[in-house]
């Protein structure tokens, strides 16, 4: 997103009587134009669009932390959807995860499925360093 002027906002935060959570946010992008030479994909997106991702986090069975997540690009033909789960393990905790990434647009719309999904790995893992690291200072 290093092309795109991002701003996050906490919309929503619940915690229901079973203690499942409820996390709601939103981004508001900027497009900087569609520059020549640009990538192809600037003519599918507005200048600006609003992307609003929602987290559901529940406790399962075991010590399992169940989540969903989906994310919708408000203005644009792409949506995303995924699950994790999260497993006490010896010594930690251990995450999998599954997603689906969308972008409806024929002919060139599994290239940039494709490429959304590589870009959503690389944020997982980004995120799962980030967290990791600031538990062993932290806690």
């Amino acid at each position: 997103m290093g092309a795109f002027d991002t701003l996050d906002t906490l919309e929503e935060f619940t915690v229901d009587r079973a203690g499942s959570v409820l996390v709601k946010l939103a981004k508001d992008v900027l497009h900087p134009g569609r520059q020549s030479g640009g990538p192809p994909i600037g003519r599918f997106l507005p200048r600006t669009w609003r992307v609003v991702q929602t987290e559901e986090w529940r406790a399962g069975r075991a010590g399992r932390i169940e989540g969903d997540l989906r994310l919708v690009a408000h203005g644009t033909p792409a949506s995303a959807a995924g699950s994790t789960v999260i497993v006490p393990v010896q010594g930690g905790s251990q995450g999998t995860g599954s997603a689906t990434v969308r972008f409806n647009v024929p002919l060139i719309g599994g290239q940039v499925e494709n490429l959304m999904g590589r870009t959503l790995t690389e944020s997982i893992r980004a995120l799962n360093e980030f967290t990791t690291s600031w538990i062993a200072e932290h806690v």
